[in-house]
């Protein structure tokens, strides 16, 4: 029972350093998992997701496989994008305490292959810590939903 309220008291807690946000960082994290992060992989930015992603940063996509920032920064490096449109819609996003962050929702890539219009559509949910001022993403985790 006294870890119950435990729990609850925290997550009470947690609510309201969620609400507490600064307005700038919510437009930081929409700027970068809008804009920037699509542009570092559909440009092959590898110097762009590099300051995005913190050296700790790790990805399980929905096979359970993981990969690291270093296992990102070479598939951008050898992979040009092949999508002809990309669509990314942020369903939640949270600031706790001004030093950490979720972001989550979906994403729908399209495009042609060998003359077939194909489109995959995924859920992705990333944390993101304030380090020396600025965020960075820690972890994301990456699901197909359609292919």
């Amino acid at each position: 029972m006294r870890l119950l309220l435990l729990v609850l008291s925290l997550l009470a807690l947690t609510s309201t350093t969620a609400t507490a946000a600064e307005p700038d960082d919510h437009a930081q994290l929409r700027h970068i998992k809008l804009e920037l992060w699509p542009k570092a992989y559909r440009e092959q930015d590898v110097e762009l997701l590099d300051r995005i992603l913190d050296d700790s940063f790790q990805m399980i996509d929905g096979r359970g496989q993981i990969s690291t920032k270093a296992d990102e920064l070479a598939w951008i490096a050898k992979h040009p994008t092949s999508y002809d449109s990309f669509n990314y819609e942020i369903e939640r996003l949270d600031v706790y305490a001004g030093q950490s962050a979720i972001v989550a929702g979906q994403g729908t890539i399209a495009g042609t292959r060998d003359g077939k219009a194909w489109t995959h559509v995924y859920r992705s949910s990333n944390v993101l810590i304030k380090r020396d001022g600025r965020w960075v993403a820690v972890a994301s985790h990456v699901s197909s939903v359609a292919e």
